[in-house]
């Protein structure tokens, strides 16, 4: 990664890279960095080949330094999330094996002494703009650096980085993905989604410490592009940037959509006539989200992608299919091989259902740690996503849901997704889950976990009349409950497994 994004540098180093609240960096300014920092590590901290380090930093430029730096100097990048609790941090220093912890002073506050325990444990932690103990800030370390250092690295396979699953079942597993497989993947998204180039401004909302975050925040820096960076999401200042006619590209999750149309039709209006490319993942984009997207912004060049941490990016449905193919994902990205599995593993027919199996360049190495884990995940060189779906004549796949949320109700299997694409199409509902849950008579029911609009309202009774039009009745939840909001995972993904808790038939 270090490498693509010097050959970027070397073409224009005094274009501007990175715009952040009124910053300008250039490439050759950023460039200067990433090496004097790559050398602190190497002949200062004199971390070895193959050390992991941390990042724990909210959204903000330092981010791409660390990461290149990291990259640079033979290391391994473990991206950590901002909302880490004291507890998960410790599980991920441990699990990586960390050797250095770079933060910022708003993560080692919000720690208090969970910090000094690390470091009383071993781990070298350094804060970005003020020293942690009597050890001296990154800012300050870099400073002491010979920008002229070499890179030590010999080989593409090595890791590049750590990138930490959501741990929805059992505790997050450590998924190693290699340089080739990071380089490979962001280079062929600049040909995918025709918003990488070097005229380019990709804006930045999506927290850079999400694998796909991160992913498509540096494939710019590695294109010759600009990148606007947001410190967190704030669905109005997202669209006040999305009107800027230098904004070309954005990534997203459902959620931020979801949040930006809530502000009103005065709101979005802003953006109907603006051209720019909208790249949407992590999660499954409910349909009647989709034709809103293309009914509000008739212009923008729409891309849902499908994919996962394991597997990296497996599919693209593109701008023209989007009403063609009605909730579908695509079919396989560029260089990407994908089977569909019966429970014996052997290939599906066109139209039936099987489990998800990718084969490409840009697939993980294993996880760390856990040789019985990486021999599960793989059949016969293909990674096993965990993911059901069926597969059209033309090869566009429609992702079913999880194998593990599969609810058996009376006998007969009933896909979550199918009935959330319903139950999300009532006019009262936000957002919904399904899941399955126990039951004295069906063995499983189908349960509806709910977010309503503001001033909403929805019994049960109404909820099931409603799905009868469009749902069998084993299909039909059988119970429901309204939350202010649905747990999810450090990527997007709605937790179901702690929608399950506490439920009981």
């Amino acid at each position: 990664m270090h490498e693509a994004f010097a050959a970027a540098v070397a073409k224009a180093p005094t274009k501007i890279a990175v715009l952040f609240e009124g910053l300008e960096i250039t490439y050759e300014s950023l460039s200067v960095d990433v090496r004097r920092l790559s050398d602190v590590f190497q002949n200062k901290v004199r971390l070895p080949v193959g050390s992991r380090v941390g990042i724990l930093l909210s959204n903000r430029p330092e981010y791409f330094v660390a990461v290149l730096a990291i990259s640079h100097a033979g290391l391994v990048v473990v991206p950590v999330p901002t909302s880490v609790t004291m507890r998960e941090l410790e599980y991920f220093v441990e699990d990586s094996a960390m050797s250095l912890l770079i933060t910022e002073e708003a993560a080692i506050a919000r720690l208090g002494d969970g910090a000094e325990k690390l470091v009383s444990g071993g781990l070298l932690v350094h804060g970005w703009e003020q020293g942690h103990g009597n050890r001296e800030s990154v800012e300050e370390l870099i400073k002491t650096g010979d920008s002229n250092t070499d890179s030590p690295i010999e080989s593409d396979e090595v890791p590049f980085m750590f990138a930490y699953t959501s741990g929805t079942t059992g505790k997050p597993k450590a998924a190693v993905i290699s340089q080739r497989a990071r380089t490979t993947l962001a280079l062929l998204h600049g040909q995918e989604y025709g918003c990488y180039t070097a005229s380019d401004t990709t804006l930045v909302v999506t927290p850079m410490y999400h694998s796909a975050g991160m992913s498509r925040s540096l494939v710019p820096l590695i294109t010759g592009g600009t990148v606007v960076i947001h410190r967190r999401f704030d669905a109005e200042q997202c669209v006040r940037a999305l009107a800027e006619p230098r904004i070309t590209g954005v990534f997203m999750v459902p959620t931020m959509f979801a949040a930006i149309f809530e502000l009103g039709p005065t709101v979005t209006e802003q953006l109907r006539s603006r051209k720019f490319t909208i790249l949407s993942n992590a999660a499954a984009m409910p349909h009647h989200l989709k034709r809103r997207i293309l009914d509000a912004w008739p212009e923008v060049r729409l891309f849902e992608i499908y994919g996962s941490t394991e597997a990296g990016t497996a599919t693209s449905l593109r701008p023209e299919d989007q009403l063609r193919k009605d909730r579908c994902v695509g079919p396989a990205l560029g260089l990407t091989e994908i089977r569909l599995l019966d429970e014996s593993g052997a290939v599906v027919n066109p139209g039936k259902v099987g489990e998800i199996a990718v084969r490409s360049p840009f697939a993980f190495s294993g996880y760390f740690g856990k040789p019985e884990a990486t021999d599960s995940a793989f059949l016969d060189g293909f990674v096993l996503v965990g993911d059901l779906a069926w597969r059209d004549d033309e090869g566009y796949l429609y992702i079913i849901g999880r194998r593990s949320e599969v609810i058996i109700t009376g006998g007969v299997n009933v896909y979550p997704r199918e009935v959330e694409e319903v139950v999300a199409a009532h006019h009262a509902v936000r957002e919904v889950a399904i899941v399955g849950v126990p039951d004295d008579y069906w063995g499983e029911k189908v349960h509806a976990v709910l977010v309503l609009k503001d001033g909403a309202s929805l019994d049960l009774e109404e909820l099931q009349s409603y799905c009868r039009d469009f749902l069998g009745a084993q299909k039909i939840p059988r119970s429901m409950e309204i939350r202010n909001s649905l747990p999810r995972t450090g990527t997007g993904k709605i937790a179901k497994h702690l929608l399950r808790e506490g439920v009981t038939g």
